[in-house]
């Protein structure tokens, strides 16, 4: 509960700044759990080998950072996924994880504004999540102004 309130509290105040970022300084963070288990493409060094099947939300993550033209990376796990989302390159971040990771997320990467967008469990934690795509491109939209 504490975790939904940070996470609240965090993109309130994202959402109330004025950024007017350019995409390519934007990055969509992601964990590899949205990726079927029964998918054998290796999206964490090429995002863009998703093969579009339908059976995870990777494609439709890929299609929006495509469409938009921003940056897009996927991560096994928080550490990575920390050092992607510092790097100089990227003004912003539009993150897709479980409550607990977001929070550590963007504590880890504060002053660095991080939109948080929490992945949808189905099965059990860490495995084949879901998100809502429209809460991506909203994220986006949120540094973009568009």
């Amino acid at each position: 509960m504490l975790k939904d309130l940070i996470l609240r509290i965090n993109n309130y105040r994202v959402r109330n700044r004025k950024y007017g970022f350019k995409p390519s300084e934007i990055l969509i963070l992601c964990p590899k759990c949205l990726q079927s288990l029964e998918c054998g493409k290796d999206i964490l060094s090429d995002p863009g080998s998703c093969c579009r099947c339908g059976k995870c939300s990777v494609a439709d993550v890929v299609k929006i950072s495509e469409d938009m033209k921003v940056n897009i990376a996927f991560a096994p796990g928080g550490r990575l996924a920390c050092s992607y989302a510092k790097d100089k390159a990227y003004k912003a971040v539009v993150a897709v994880a479980c409550p607990f990771e977001l929070v550590a997320g963007i504590i880890k990467t504060f002053p660095k504004p991080v939109y948080a967008v929490r992945n949808i469990t189905s099965k059990r934690p860490c495995v084949e999540t879901k998100v809502a795509p429209e809460e991506i491109i909203y994220g986006i939209g949120v540094f973009t102004e568009i």
